[in-house]
């Protein structure tokens, strides 16, 4: 579990705790997997002229991935780094301007994909129920 290689599912249910009940293809069911241990495609709405849309794989956040997180958990998002992905879920951030934060909830951080265009504030809804993923 959370370890090796990453099997074809579908998302069966969002938990409450950040976890998501994995439906796999053959057959199996893992009640609880943390973001990190999931990979998804999303849809992109770009046309490239050729009637075919980009599809980009998702992930959970990885040890020096670029964020904007909140520093204690209030107030506004900052720019920073993860330095750990914690086994509970929840992340070390080292912030641009020197400070640090542990076990930061992941509902407090932004994943910084690159991808100027920011239309939602929360990536929440994202990964539902239903949706086709590949975890471990």
């Amino acid at each position: 579990k959370g370890k090796g290689k990453f099997y074809k599912g579908v998302i069966g249910k969002v938990n409450d705790d950040d976890t998501y009940r994995v439906d796999f293809d053959d057959g199996d069911v893992d009640k609880a997997v943390e973001l990190d241990n999931i990979e998804w495609e999303e849809e992109s709405d770009s046309d490239d002229g050729r009637g075919s849309s980009k599809k980009k794989k998702k992930k959970g956040p990885r040890k020096g991935d670029k964020v904007k997180a909140k520093f204690k958990g209030k107030g506004k998002f900052y720019p920073g780094e993860i330095a750990k992905v914690n086994s509970d879920g929840t992340v070390n951030v080292n912030f641009d301007d020197g400070d640090k934060d542990r076990f930061v909830d992941m509902k407090c951080v932004k994943l910084e994909d690159g991808d100027d265009n920011d239309d939602s504030q929360d990536d929440e809804g994202e990964l539902e129920e239903g949706t086709k993923v590949e975890a471990r």
